[in-house]
């Protein structure tokens, strides 16, 4: 078998060093000649690392850079190789690249699964995350925004991993997750959506109900109806509720309609104003008033429709 490898990797051209920084020393080859037994820009991925630096990340680190090149440079639409499955490490590192496993040993990846993955790890980059007062210009959740316009654009096929997000625990990375879905605007992610609702803090809830506003689901109205008892999100669940009522009142349960038509016509909620300065450390938490009778309304005439 080794010596099948290493005829595979003297036979092909396409194959690139790895070197050290340090001392250009070679420590490696990592192999991505075209598969002639596929159609399209399938490409093979082959890494071999000397032993005396094997385990030390040169194999995940030049892997990932290659995959780069694959599908950035080289427009390859999939990386399709294998290992045995006998070989742990190997396993290891194809699962940690994000190859998904197709049959034993084989392995593969799309570019399209490559570039969500690229895009969610983005939007979990917390280098450029504000923790003091606000700097116009500094470019404060730069990755991240970057991440929410490439899945938004990718669509339907984000919905699933942005779902996941909304469980994270860094609350950005959660309220961002939010506001790509509220973008993408899919009803598979409501189920998803009400539970940040009910778990997340309240910095993340607004988000969240911002987006089953966009949604416009029945499923959202009970646990819309439920988050005005919270002051501090009341504002943003009334938004919502009226938004998603606009839409869909004719699919809501009578009994739900009923909690919403009984409400008092008004309610009182906190709003957070920032301090003169701009900053974001200091807020000043203002009581408004909340004005319930226009979504008392469309439950009403809902209602009194049936």
């Amino acid at each position: 078998e080794i010596q099948g490898i290493t005829t595979w990797f003297a036979g092909g051209d396409d194959y690139l060093c790895v070197m050290l920084k340090a001392t250009g020393a070679i420590i490696g080859l990592l192999a991505i000649e075209r598969r002639k037994d596929e159609a399209g820009q399938v490409h093979n991925l082959g890494y071999i690392i000397h032993k005396s630096y094997q385990g030390q990340g040169y194999a995940l680190e030049g892997c990932r850079a290659v995959m780069r090149h694959l599908f950035s440079v080289l427009a390859a639409t999939a990386i399709h190789t294998g290992t045995h499955p006998a070989n742990e490490p190997s396993v290891r590192l194809l699962t940690k690249l994000g190859l998904q496993q197709i049959n034993q040993g084989e392995f593969v990846l799309t570019r399209e699964e490559w570039q969500r993955q690229a895009l969610m790890a983005l939007l979990r980059d917390s280098s450029q995350d504000i923790y003091g007062p606000h700097v116009p210009g500094r470019g404060e959740f730069a990755p991240r925004r970057q991440a929410v316009a490439g899945l938004v654009a990718i669509g339907a096929t984000a919905v699933e991993p942005l779902c996941a997000a909304l469980l994270d625990e860094n609350g950005y990375t959660r309220r961002f997750a939010a506001e790509a879905l509220r973008r993408i605007g899919d009803v598979r992610a409501v189920p998803d959506l009400v539970v940040a609702l009910q778990t997340s803090e309240v910095y993340v809830q607004r988000y969240v109900a911002d987006a089953l506003a966009v949604v416009g689901d029945e499923r959202a109205v009970e646990p819309l109806y439920t988050a005005l008892s919270n002051p501090a999100v009341a504002r943003e669940a009334l938004l919502a509720l009226q938004a998603v009522l606009v839409r869909v009142a004719a699919n809501v349960p009578t009994d739900t309609l009923r909690l919403v038509a009984t409400l008092a016509d008004d309610s009182r909620y906190v709003e957070e104003v920032p301090d003169t300065d701009g900053g974001y450390l200091s807020w000043e938490r203002v009581e408004r008033w909340l004005d319930y009778r226009p979504v008392k309304a469309l439950a009403q005439q809902e209602l009194a429709r049936r």
